[in-house]
C-alpha cells in the first residue's frame, strides 16, 4: 500500500468496517477487496480467487462450515502487522468473538486515537 492512501479518514473507514463484519462470518475474496478499496486501501485478488492480497500479505480463503471465504480476523491482524504493531495490540480472549472486538477496539485507539502509524 502506498501512504498517500493511509489517512485518517480511511483508518477510520477500516475501523468502522471490521466493526460492520462478523467474526465468525467468512466473506467473499472480491467482496473483501471491494470493501478495502471503499475504505482506501490497496488489495488485490491472486489465485484464481483463493487469495487476497491486502496490508502487503496474502490473506488465503479458507473453507469453514458455512461456506469459503476471507475471515475479517485475518484481514485485521494483517492490518496489525501492516501498522507494526503486533508486537502491542494482543488479546488473551479466548472467543473468537470478544478477541476481535479487542483487537479492533485496541487499533483503533493506535492508529486513529494515538495517530501511530508503525
Amino acid at each position: 500500500m502506498n501512504q498517500q492512501t493511509d489517512t485518517l479518514d480511511n483508518r477510520r473507514a477500516l475501523i468502522a468496517l471490521f466493526r460492520q463484519l462478523s467474526a465468525h462470518g467468512l466473506y467473499p475474496v472480491e467482496s473483501m477487496r471491494k470493501w478495502l478499496l471503499d475504505c482506501g486501501f490497496n488489495a488485490e485478488i491472486y489465485n484464481n480467487q483463493n487469495e487476497l492480497f491486502a496490508f502487503d500479505r496474502i490473506i488465503a480463503r479458507i473453507t469453514g462450515d458455512w461456506g469459503s471465504g476471507v475471515y475479517p480476523l485475518h484481514v485485521l491482524e494483517a492490518a496489525i502487522c501492516f501498522y507494526k504493531l503486533e508486537d502491542t495490540i494482543r488479546s488473551e480472549m479466548t472467543g473468537r468473538g470478544f478477541m476481535y472486538n479487542e483487537l479492533i477496539d485496541q487499533l483503533e485507539k493506535a492508529i486513529i486515537f494515538n495517530r501511530g502509524n508503525g
